[in-house]
């Protein structure tokens, strides 16, 4: 029992000050007195290898599951009252373990201080015939030191057994805890605030067993209210200062649930605090969310105005508006065979934005793809931002939409890192709607090959018990857009569950909702009309507005590769590249080009070309807020703003023959003419399919 209890204590003595909550039983590390912990040391260092066996054996990287085993073995120790005092001691008289310690430490005095028995040889040491020998002595020492270590490893291997079955019950989204790898927190490593360890105390003395982000914010508030009232001293410097020690203290945290849970407790106190301090209007106005003259917000896609013939749109519900063609930007001064080159990218915005009605401009930091060593990533953003730097009027004039790679590079800290790095190649000081260029979490439809059923193996892979949380992701949002360096936000490649739950959970903590969601659409892929994502993104439901790319499916829908190749060292396009072509192959699989070449067809039989009916039916479709074009020339770009200046909307035969062509062949660019017999459920780039 004794040997738990010091392993559990030293184990976890470097989370101090720590508050868990496990079922009803609690235990603050701050209770732990300074003897106990020496006596922790003392027992690890006698164990040895047996102890260094356990702690391997545990595997502790959540303190929970501890933490519920030394409650049940560590009476509850009683704090000091006073925050001066000190760290606080035990009382003897209430608690047995400490009373215990004191009885063997009397023990051990009383023994230490008696003169020594006398001891007599026995008649056999006396005659030199004693059977037992020093080897033999030694022997058995060997002996009860290897049952120690078996006895050690058998209690290991059960304690895993019982972690892992504790583990398997999923844990709640909200656990009121915060930890720290101090004493107190202190920014970058200063000695904490009379003030901060008043916050500390009031989050230790909160009785927080709430498991939901609503209970957790009314107990801190609770507590809260009470610590103020006993200091009443609290300035607004010095709760800057605090809020900057708590998110300092923040980024330093690595394990996921740690920080999701020190989030919402910083949201929860920053608001406790505006509550207290009632900015200036001035000041007010200077912290403003957004860099431009905020505006009355209105429904997605509501069309404002029209410059140039092209019309401008509402980008969700706030005060983004953008022209219904933007530019994409993805070959930008890429390591492609025809990209544009940085001249003739400037070109290509002098046109679009000084000369016509274009106003948005897609990026990524992941951009240009493909890049290399001479043209690496970010790089697409230097160029925007050498563009707009030539005439300092040109921000004005446009809407700069970027992305932060995503999978497991998706957390809080480097959401802010991202932006910032973001901010400093486009030489701006805010971005007008960032986006998470694929989900934080596992998804089928985020890749480029043919997956669209959910895959369950997906969920227990390791990355994936990692992901940044939906409250994570919401809160790390709505802090670059209350420092200014962002207007709004939204997810790319994502579909109607990630939507919703990023609007629900951005609701439900107090911060704005994404603006806008960023996904392939075409005549050949509808889906973002059909699973949902238009249904949530209306203007009664969730009112986020919608950016197509890939409108013309990476050229099909231009017909430049229906016609063959008379010279093989003649390329029509990227998809005549061996290498990075092949991984869009879905937008040239069988079915689609037989959809494409029916396409071409009806565009024929109206007068019309394959690019002009691709673009103007996606101009008409209700859903799309935007359509992002990429050119490679001038000719291309002179093209798409022909056919978005049109204001005359194509005939309803056209559209009708268009839908029943799409119900002969609904999703052509996620089917087959020719699957493997011996597939080992693989497509052609190894994604999982169907």
């Amino acid at each position: 029992i004794f040997f738990s209890r010091f392993v559990s204590m030293a184990v976890t003595a470097e989370c101090q000050p720590t508050y868990l909550t496990c079922g009803h039983s609690s235990l603050s590390h701050r209770e732990v007195s300074g003897r106990l912990r020496s006596g922790c040391v003392v027992a690890i260092a006698c164990l040895g290898v047996s102890c260094g066996t356990l702690l391997l054996g545990c595997q502790i990287k959540e303190p929970e599951a501890t933490m519920a085993f030394v409650s049940r073995a560590v009476p509850k120790i009683q704090p000091s009252t006073s925050l001066a005092s000190g760290p606080w001691q035990p009382h003897a008289s209430e608690s047995p373990l400490a009373a215990e310690i004191q009885s063997a430490d009397a023990r051990r005095l009383s023994v230490a201080a008696a003169p020594p028995a006398l001891q007599y040889p026995s008649r056999e040491q006396a005659s030199g015939t004693s059977t037992r020998t020093p080897s033999r002595v030694h022997s058995s020492d060997t002996v009860k030191v290897f049952w120690g270590f078996l006895g050690a490893l058998c209690f290991a291997t059960v304690w895993s057994a019982i972690r892992r079955a504790w583990q398997s019950v999923p844990a709640p989204p909200y656990i009121a805890m915060a930890a720290t790898t101090g004493t107190i927190p202190g920014a970058y490593g200063q000695p904490a605030s009379e003030l901060e360890g008043a916050v500390w105390k009031a989050i230790n003395r909160a009785d927080i067993t709430e498991i939901d982000d609503v209970g957790f914010q009314r107990a801190l508030y609770a507590s809260l209210e009470g610590i103020f009232k006993e200091t009443q001293a609290i300035t607004r410097a010095q709760a800057e200062a605090l809020m900057a020690n708590m998110s300092a203290l923040m980024m330093r945290l690595g394990h996921v649930r740690r920080r999701t849970a020190l989030t919402v407790l910083l949201t929860s106190l920053e608001r406790f605090l505006q509550n207290i301090f009632e900015p200036p209007a001035a000041e007010a106005r200077a912290s403003s969310s957004s860099p431009r003259p905020t505006g009355k917000g209105g429904p997605t896609n509501e069309v404002v105005g029209v410059v140039d013939g092209i019309r401008q749109k509402r980008l969700g519900g706030g005060d983004i508006i953008v022209s219904e063609m933007g530019l994409g930007t993805q070959r930008w001064a890429s390591a492609d065979f025809n990209a544009p080159d940085e001249a003739l990218c400037h070109k290509f915005m002098d046109r679009a934005i000084l000369e016509s009605g274009v106003n948005l401009i897609d990026t990524a930091e992941q951009y240009p793809i493909p890049s290399d060593f001479r043209r690496p990533e970010g790089l697409t953003e230097e160029v925007i931002g050498r563009w707009h730097k030539q005439d300092p009027s040109r921000r004005e004039k446009i809407v700069i939409a970027t992305k932060i790679t995503g999978g497991s590079n998706v957390t809080r800290r480097n959401i802010i890192r991202d932006c910032e790095d973001s901010l400093k190649r486009l030489q701006t000081d805010y971005i007008d709607v960032y986006l998470l260029h694929w989900p934080a979490r596992y998804s089928p439809q985020a890749n480029w090959g043919q997956s669209l059923a959910y895959n369950y193996d997906m969920e227990a892979a390791p990355w994936y018990q990692g992901a940044a949380s939906f409250e994570e992701i919401c809160l790390a949002m709505g802090e670059l857009i209350k420092s200014g360096k962002i207007r709004g936000w939204g997810m790319c490649n994502d579909n109607a569950f990630g939507l919703t739950a990023c609007c629900e959970v951005a609701k439900r903590l107090g911060v704005p909702p994404p603006v806008s969601m960023q996904n392939d659409f075409s005549m050949n892929d509808r889906r973002a009309e059909e699973n949902g994502v238009a249904e949530a993104s209306s203007p009664i439901h969730e009112n986020v507005g919608f950016m197509a790319y890939n409108a013309l499916c990476g050229g099909i829908l231009t017909g430049k590769y229906m016609e063959p190749r008379t010279d093989k060292k003649t390329k029509r396009g990227r998809f005549d590249e061996p290498g990075w072509g092949r991984t869009l192959y879905r937008y040239y699989s069988g079915p689609a080009l037989a959809s494409a070449e029916v396409y071409k067809k009806l565009a024929e039989k109206n007068g019309m070309s394959l690019t002009e009916l691709s673009l103007r039916w996606c101009k008409e479709r209700r859903a799309v807020t935007s359509t992002l074009l990429g050119q490679t020339s001038m000719e291309q770009l002179e093209e798409d703003l022909k056919y978005f200046q049109n204001p005359e909307p194509l005939p309803d035969a056209v559209m009708n023959a268009i839908d029943i062509q799409h119900m002969r062949n609904r999703l052509p660019i996620f089917s087959s003419d020719d699957p493997f017999v011996d597939w080992d459920g693989r497509g052609d780039i190894g994604e999982a399919i169907p």
